[in-house]
């Protein structure tokens, strides 16, 4: 009896030893962003065993080792869950398939995130530069050293104007007439594109051409501003800082705090986006025939349903002429309802935590291609 006990005690020891190496495994993959090194064959067979190996302790009632075969089966499943969301490579069997939700989205592409890409995109606020601030010199030079080997996309919510102040007037002049050509501006989620040419390169204005522009009627203004003036007086939002809406052309967006609140305030006001995401639902009702996103720092982008990233990159496709599977994004908000997150829908992306993890990537390969 006694050798029994002592016989189940080790088994169950054993058991969970080995279900806390696969939740801690699980947990690192998921704060790396990536599953490399992990064997997903492996995994599912593991899946499998234990599956097979409970049933016959259920079968025999041997009631507390099923219990802990119970939770290491789980936390097996677990990492394997995990290893296929952040494996950084496209779905590659219907297994991936099943276990990502029947979701045709292509996943964090995050261990070497520029292998066989010939297009660079990002985004700007939070990805390229703090939110409506200036680039830094440190930026300026990664976008240079990558405009050598890649066609370099910078893809925001922005207008020109801001754009030019953020980062245009310290990038351009510092660009060589190769580097320019490489260079592609796509302005207000991408339904404006411009392209800067270099006949007259060392005067002081650069000749800048609009390759296609998506206007919102002005029907469409005036009900998207009428309905913002609604949102304020429901949730008791004035715009304490400036306007309460910027009309882009081709986009309405509505700063919660105005649109020229200090990036101090923004970056405190909302860092999970969870405010804004509930406000981005309420307006989604009001206006359900229009494309509606989280964006910026303390921002809600609303123009044309299918006006969005994903529109842009199909633009920029059909400007370029190369494959999606050559493209890959850079954003900071790629979750669903971020305006970064129909980007998903179109090419390998990479979420960034802010512009600092992004010239993080853009140095590493720098060093890569020395």
């Amino acid at each position: 009896m006694l050798e029994k006990l002592i016989l189940s005690l080790v088994i169950i020891g054993m058991g969970a030893m080995e279900s806390y190496k696969y939740i801690w495994q699980a947990y690192k993959i998921k704060r790396i962003k990536s599953s490399r090194g992990m064997s997903r064959r492996f995994l599912t067979i593991s899946v499998v065993t234990r599956f097979f190996t409970l049933m016959c302790l259920i079968y025999t009632k041997q009631v507390s080792i099923a219990i802990v075969y119970i939770i290491g089966l789980y936390s097996t499943i677990f990492c394997l869950w995990e290893a296929y969301t952040y494996y950084n490579k496209k779905y590659h069997n219907i297994f991936h398939y099943i276990l990502s939700g029947f979701n045709k989205l292509p996943h964090y592409y995050i261990s070497n995130p520029f292998k066989g890409k010939k297009v660079v995109i990002a985004d700007m606020d939070g990805t390229l530069t703090p939110s409506r601030s200036e680039v830094s010199p440190n930026m300026i030079k990664a976008i240079k050293g990558l405009l050598k080997y890649y066609k370099f996309v910078v893809l925001g919510g922005g207008t020109i104007e801001l754009f030019r102040k953020q980062l245009l007037n310290k990038l351009i002049p510092k660009l060589s007439e190769k580097e320019l050509k490489n260079l592609y501006i796509l302005t207000c989620s991408g339904t404006k594109a411009y392209k800067y040419h270099t006949p007259n390169y060392y005067d002081e204005c650069l000749t800048i051409e609009k390759l296609y522009e998506d206007l919102l009627k002005s029907r469409d203004k005036k009900k998207i501003i009428t309905v913002i003036k609604q949102f304020r007086k429901r949730f008791n939002l004035p715009s304490t800082y400036g306007g309460s809406y910027d009309d882009r052309g081709t986009q309405i967006t509505l700063p919660i705090l105005g649109l020229d609140a200090p990036l101090e305030k923004k970056k405190l006001y909302d860092p999970t986006k969870s405010k804004r995401l509930k406000y981005a639902k309420w307006l989604r009702k009001k206006l359900p025939e229009y494309e509606i996103v989280v964006g910026g720092t303390t921002s809600i982008d609303i123009t044309k349903k299918g006006y969005n990233k994903a529109y842009g990159i199909k633009k920029l496709v059909g400007l370029l002429h190369y494959n999606y599977k050559y493209y890959v994004f850079f954003g900071d908000s790629l979750q669903p309802g971020g305006n970064d997150f129909p980007a998903r829908k179109k090419v390998d992306v990479v979420e960034v935590k802010n512009e600092r993890e992004t010239l993080r990537y853009f140095k590493r390969e720098l060093k890569r291609k020395e």
